[in-house]
């Protein structure tokens, strides 16, 4: 059994490898990426490749002819679409 303090986490460990076995130390890290993927980079990237394909439609220029500035306005757009989820 381990002591109070620095040792805290070897006694979460114990814990949870005595309830569930070896299996449960991976099983959030396997919940994790699924839980990412789907709510952090999909909207950010969607927001933004959203605004960047209607900058490119409406004012007829190519990817690269975008300026910085646009490029800075919708990746803050896209973070606040990101903190909206």
């Amino acid at each position: 059994m381990c002591s109070r303090g620095r040792w805290r986490r070897c006694c979460e460990t114990e814990r949870v490898t005595g309830e569930l076995g070896p299996v449960g130390l991976v099983s959030p890290a396997r919940q994790h990426p699924a839980r990412a993927i789907d709510s952090d980079d999909r909207s950010y990237f969607l927001a933004y490749e959203w605004l960047v394909q209607r900058h490119i439609r409406v004012n007829g220029v190519k990817r690269d002819e975008i300026s910085p500035l646009w490029a800075v306005t919708y990746g803050a757009a896209a973070g606040f679409a990101l903190w909206a989820t």
